[in-house]
Parts: structure tokens; C-alpha cells; sequence
């Protein structure tokens, strides 16, 4: 028998109806389980954007630990989106400013990187797009994060 900590179950059940949501539960509550599981659940690949470069890493580690394909974008040693593209990968995690390019003073949607995004559907199937410790993309939080201080087409 599984047992999933409050609120887990809730929001898995949500994701299997193809419903928005967002999930507020403490630290260590087991949030990234959600997407993880979901994900691996589920044909196509989850695509997981992470604000924290070392959780990012750690979850990316952990899950190839435990023999799970996970991939890496944005920031260093990414993983080559060939291999990505070539569907051997369950979940892919992503910085969110890899989203976007400065244009002088300017941020714009980078669209190299959304056609990829849009490629690894269309190949494979994105069963899940998820912005994990979400907090930090507020302008309202204590770590202010610039890039989604604009019209977002995600929010």
C-alpha cells in the first residue's frame, strides 16, 4: 500500500483530470514528488522549471540515482537537446530565465528555446510543465525573481 502525505494525493488527482493547479504545501512535504510521479506515470516527459540552480542539480541527480532519465537545460554542462529530443528522457529540468534574452535593456521571449520546447512536444509529448518553488517568480517575494516580472503567457 502507498501512502502519500496531505495534500500529494489531491493534486496528483487533479493532474489526472488535466487541471491547473497550483500546490502550497510546506517544505519537505514532498512537492517535487507530485510532478515527479505524475510524470513518470505518464507517456511524453515533464517539463520542470526550478529557479535554484543546486535543487535543480539535486533532483536531476537523485532521480538518475534511483535509474530514472532525467535531463538537464540552461545553466552548466545542459544536456544536448539531440539527446533530449530523442526521447529517452522521462523529465527535463529547466531554469526559468532560460526562457527569455536580454535585448538590451529589454527581456524577450527567447525563441530558440520556445521552438524547442514546442519541437519536444511535437516528438515526444510534454505531459507536464511545472514551475517548482514557484515563490521565487513573485515580485512580491523575498527573493524577487526579474524575469517573470512581465506579462507571462504561463501565469
Amino acid at each position: 500500500m502507498t501512502v502519500f502525505r496531505d495534500g500529494q494525493l489531491l493534486a496528483l488527482r487533479q493532474l489526472e483530470k488535466k487541471r491547473d493547479s497550483i500546490v502550497v504545501l510546506p517544505m519537505g512535504a514532498g512537492k517535487s514528488l507530485i510532478h515527479q510521479l505524475f510524470s513518470l506515470s505518464r507517456p511524453g516527459i515533464g517539463v520542470v522549471f526550478v529557479p535554484i540552480d543546486a535543487l535543480k542539480r539535486n533532483q536531476v541527480k537523485n532521480l538518475i540515482g534511483t535509474g530514472i532519465h532525467a535531463a538537464l537545460l540552461g545553466g552548466k554542462n545542459p544536456t544536448p537537446r539531440d539527446e533530449i529530443l530523442s526521447g529517452k528522457f522521462k523529465i527535463v529540468y529547466l531554469c526559468p530565465e532560460w526562457l527569455f534574452q536580454k535585448e538590451g535593456e529589454n527581456l524577450t521571449w527567447n525563441k530558440t528555446n520556445l521552438k524547442f520546447l514546442e519541437d519536444l512536444d511535437l516528438n515526444i509529448g510534454i505531459n507536464l510543465i511545472t514551475f517548482d518553488e514557484a515563490h521565487l517568480l513573485s515580485e512580491w517575494s523575498n527573493f524577487f525573481f526579474p524575469p517573470f516580472f512581465f506579462h507571462s503567457p504561463f501565469f
